[in-house]
């Protein structure tokens, strides 16, 4: 893109312009001068390269260009080296100027390939890429999560930055932030992909011989750095009831869709609490597959969670779902409640997709009885 044109590249353009209706239309009787130099003060013809009045246009005033040049470099407090680059422009010919115009622009130019290269040719360092992908997978597994398949790469570098790790791109640097943004995309791909499959084969499982929630949980983290708690087991549970309640969806293609949709229902039916319904699948969980309690996985207190989580908890709470497919129905958009509770205290947030997520009247799980559950007495211990 070509700098907008400095104080003294105007001038020049208005001397060239003055030069042109000049030597178009030369006075008969004034002889034309021979001095190329602006800064002459010997020639009794205007100078071309005077400032022009500025309450009357296309007219010259008898200040040469080195006084006004003066006057310039004291307005922007020019320093000494820069003082002097300005009395060498001056100095030059119209000729010369234009070609060095025309040079500075081919250098500027040149700059931003460099700069292009750089972001095409920027590799993630190795310990920058291995806290990218702990970070997303915390957020992808937070259980303020609004939308799993939303904007989790720009969430996860936004709380990076707000946790202070290092390396991160700078804003400016978009080039860098798109391929680290790719890189985090690519990665959630394959940890949904991951919890997709464990669920899965959990489910294969006779339901008496099928995971209890803490075991579930503790499987889809693996060796990765998680912190447990009450939150997250609801949050595995509500993924476990979409499975089994949707299976066309968790067969084909559609799980993390059907997943954001239950959730976009849930938020709307709730108002500005949809933690109940994670309750409920989380205790019908209970009752059908064990008390989490009992599997030996120690949850951590919501007040003992890690500084960086809590980070992550906020900004999770922040994500964007997918603006819908268009459709001839407008849909509503609703905005998101940046709230503290970690069960999903979710208010009215992104634009959502139809679904047949069940209703707080409708809401009963075919197949399964809702029954006390030990849970309820294990709470204190989980939460």
């Amino acid at each position: 893109m070509t700098p907008a044109l400095t104080p003294a590249q105007k001038i020049i353009q208005r001397a060239q312009l003055q030069a042109c209706l000049s030597s178009a239309s030369p006075a008969p009787s004034a002889p034309e001068s021979t001095n190329d130099r602006p800064d002459s003060r010997s020639s009794p013809t205007p100078n071309p390269f005077s400032t022009p009045s500025s309450g009357i246009p296309n007219h010259v005033t008898s200040r040469p260009l080195s006084t006004y040049a003066q006057h310039l470099k004291e307005q922007f407090d020019l320093d000494t080296t820069a003082s002097a680059e300005v009395n060498k422009y001056c100095g030059l010919t119209l000729e010369e100027r234009l070609l060095l115009n025309f040079i500075v622009n081919l250098k500027h130019t040149q700059m931003l390939r460099k700069t292009m290269n750089k972001s095409e040719d920027y590799k993630i360092p190795g310990a920058l890429l291995t806290s990218l992908r702990s970070h997303a997978f915390m957020l992808l597994l937070s259980p303020r999560l609004v939308a799993y398949r939303g904007n989790i790469a720009k969430a996860t570098i936004d709380a990076m930055r707000e946790i202070g790790v290092s390396d991160i791109p700078a804003p400016h640097e978009l080039g860098k932030l798109k391929l680290v943004q790719k890189a985090i995309n690519d990665y959630l791909t394959d940890c949904r992909y991951q919890i997709k499959d464990k669920i899965a084969s959990d489910l294969k499982k006779k339901q008496k011989n099928r995971s209890n929630v803490a075991t579930l949980t503790s499987k889809i983290i693996g060796e990765k750095s998680v912190t447990i708690t009450l939150a997250l087991y609801r949050r595995i549970s509500f993924l476990r009831f979409v499975a089994e309640s949707y299976p066309e969806d968790f067969k084909g293609d559609g799980f993390w869709v059907k997943a954001d949709t239950v959730v976009g229902e849930w938020r709307e039916a709730a108002g500005k609490d949809a933690s109940k319904f994670f309750k409920f699948t989380y205790k019908e969980d209970c009752s059908n597959y064990g008390d989490p309690s009992q599997s030996g996985v120690v949850a951590t207190p919501s007040a003992e969670i890690p500084a960086h989580q809590k980070v992550i908890n906020e900004h999770a709470a922040k994500v964007k779902a997918p603006a819908p497919k268009p459709s001839g129905k407008k849909r509503a958009r609703v905005e998101v409640n940046d709230s503290d509770d970690n069960d999903g205290n979710l208010s009215h947030g992104e634009d959502r997709q139809q679904s047949t997520a069940p209703t707080p009247t409708q809401f009963i799980i075919p197949s399964r009885s809702v029954t006390p559950s030990p849970a309820d007495a294990s709470s204190t211990t989980t939460n």
